[in-house]
């Protein structure tokens, strides 16, 4: 039977993006439809996605998994915008704290 995927998953080894159809027994398929990742596929429902889709989302899914591979939670902003670096917020790492190690 065929289903539509909803979001990404991988069967026999094959990454399935999100739009695309897969072809599952009803048995293989239950645990998926329960947890929202395919459902049935209608003609009205399926929608062909070009190559150029189907290989852009298969990146942004190997990125979300190496960011999960490196402790980073897939898609957070990771701090490098304006302020970072510095405790005052100046973005230069100067900070406004004095040193008391000198001559204590």
């Amino acid at each position: 039977m065929k289903y539509l995927v909803l979001q990404p998953v991988k069967h026999d080894g094959k990454r399935r993006a999100p739009g695309s159809e897969i072809d599952l027994s009803q048995k293989e398929a239950v645990g998926l439809v329960a947890a929202g990742v395919i459902e049935k596929a209608t003609d009205a429902k399926a929608t062909k996605l070009t190559q150029a889709q189907l290989d852009a989302l298969a990146a942004d899914d190997a990125a979300k998994d190496a960011d999960l591979a490196a402790g980073r939670v897939p898609g957070a902003d990771d701090g490098a915008g304006a302020g970072s670096g510095s405790a005052d917020g100046s973005g230069n790492g100067s900070g406004n704290s004095s040193d008391n190690s000198e001559g204590a």
